[in-house]
């Protein structure tokens, strides 16, 4: 089952590629791309990667925690920030805080 799903997440994320291929050939010719194409495309994109997120998103916030839960909250998972996400200064991570020690 698992290999399944994998295999229809890869079908799905290589139709999510086309639309990228799609938006990069009208920025770069000025031509639109046959709508057929356009609507296949764009549920492949979001169907592809539903999984991978519903697959992800639990394993990472057990393993990471509150730190994992503030970072979702401060970046969008399906649109692309504008600028690079700062950690707040009272949480900044050192060689201290993740137990980094010199071993001779």
């Amino acid at each position: 089952m698992f290999a399944l799903a994998v295999v229809l997440t890869l079908a799905w994320t290589v139709l999510g590629v086309v639309a990228v291929v799609a938006l990069v050939h009208r920025g770069v010719t000025g031509h639109r791309v046959p709508a057929p194409a356009r609507r296949r495309a764009r549920p492949g994109y979001l169907r592809g990667f539903r999984p991978v997120l519903a697959y992800e998103q639990p394993r990472l916030t057990a393993r990471y925690g509150a730190q994992h839960e503030r970072y979702r909250t401060a970046v969008p998972a399906w649109l692309p920030r504008l600028h690079p996400w700062r950690q707040p200064a009272d949480q900044k991570v050192s060689k201290q805080t993740i137990g980094i020690e010199r071993v001779s």
